[in-house]
């Protein structure tokens, strides 16, 4: 057991730490500080270990580049006398160092896990260890925020046991790790039935139509990958998991009717004023007179002083805060990314892994903030794979 408890482990575990503010210890103290400021020194460090030790794979070149453009953009942000003030809390300005701390937690990660993955820390086992300290911990802070959620309406008296709870797309983040569990398809579906059940539960739309299109590329691999007398084990298994899962969705949406009003809101197209977001910032755009701001944007959160909130949406944010320039540096890093997948398509947990990546990162572009949110899961997926083809071992 021992060989497996690395610095890889220990760093996931700090991060565990750092999320469980508010559960262990008072939430924005002294210790959560300290716990961020250690992990992002150290992400630093394994980011400049991998850009001046190792020649990086194409898509983690593509990935620097659209990190330095959104740096400097945030370098500037926090230098600008220019306040910028969030329609939820007119009382006091958007922190400036919040635009680069959200960039470096979602994707310096990546670099941290290729880093691990060359010193051959992170091997199929640790992956799993990994897995199921993020699972623990994210179960907890479900329960945390449910709670927390819950207490804030019976305080303004609404006596409402339904929540929208955002901590489901940490569950969602997890799927890419179940192709590490493919020897053990008991337990495989096992924890597939676990991360669906939280994603339902939270009761966030895009990331349960995320999770739908999720499964259909996890049974697909699933199917295609396995040979022999284990295929029908799949089989039975693939049955038993939809005709359950089909029946508590059924159950859910039966006997909730704030799960019934989420999905009614959907197909009836009210995506909670999005849609007015995107109109106003497409609009925005389409009017803009200026070249240099129709190439550059217009800033950190222009968003925010034109809706009152974020876009909710990666491209229009990147159009209206960094112009074309952020919108084709993101559309590279996409490029590479089916590029590399479709480059080592004969490698099944490569293209199995990085497949469900891909489709977590770009479709949550269209529903939420997905560069500042990529989560710690897809991190470890990316890192583990980009090494594993640059020594050739898949």
């Amino acid at each position: 057991m021992k060989q497996y408890l690395n610095a890889s482990v220990f760093y996931i575990l700090l991060w565990s730490l750092y999320y469980l503010q508010g559960t262990l210890y008072a939430e924005g103290s002294i210790i959560s500080q300290l716990i961020l400021a250690i992990l992002l020194v150290y992400s630093f460090f394994c980011f400049c270990k991998v850009v001046i030790s190792y020649k990086m794979p194409v898509l983690l070149k593509s990935l620097s580049f659209f990190l330095v453009i959104m740096t400097i953009y945030g370098v500037y942000f926090m230098l600008s006398p220019h306040q910028i003030y969030d329609e939820n809390n007119l009382s006091s300005a958007v922190s400036k160092t919040l635009y680069l701390k959200n960039l470096y937690v979602s994707i310096l990660p990546i670099y941290v896990m290729y880093y691990f993955a060359k010193k051959d820390l992170l091997s199929e086992e640790v992956v799993k260890i990994i897995f199921i300290i993020l699972l623990i911990t994210y179960i907890i802070l479900f329960q945390r925020v449910e709670q927390t959620e819950k207490l804030k309406l019976l305080a303004n008296d609404l006596n409402d046991d339904n929540v929208v709870n955002n901590i489901s797309y940490h569950f969602l983040k997890l799927f890419p790790l179940l192709f590490f569990w493919n020897s053990k398809p008991i337990l495989q579906f096992l924890i597939a039935a676990i991360l669906l059940f939280f994603v339902l539960s939270g009761f966030k739309r895009g990331a349960i139509v995320i999770s739908v299109v999720c499964f259909m590329w996890f049974f697909y691999k699933i199917f295609k990958d396995i040979r022999g007398r284990q295929r029908f084990y799949i089989v039975l298994l693939t049955i038993l998991f939809m005709v359950i899962g089909g029946t508590y969705v059924y159950m859910l949406y039966d006997s909730n009717q704030f799960f019934q009003y989420r999905m009614e809101q959907t197909i009836q197209g009210d995506y909670s004023a999005r849609d007015v977001i995107y109109l106003t910032l497409w609009n925005n755009f389409q009017q803009e007179l200026s070249l240099l701001k129709v190439l550059f944007g217009n800033g950190v959160y222009h968003t925010i002083s034109l809706t009152g909130t974020f876009a909710h949406n990666d491209w229009l944010e990147l159009l209206t805060n960094q112009g074309l320039i952020g919108v084709l540096a993101y559309l590279l890093f996409f490029v590479y990314f089916v590029r590399t997948i479709y480059l080592n398509r004969r490698n099944n947990l490569f293209v199995a892994v990085m497949g469900m990546c891909f489709i977590i990162i770009f479709l949550s572009s269209f529903y939420s903030m997905s560069y500042e949110m990529i989560g710690l899961a897809p991190a470890l997926g990316i890192g583990y794979c980009m090494c594993q083809i640059s020594n050739k071992k898949i």
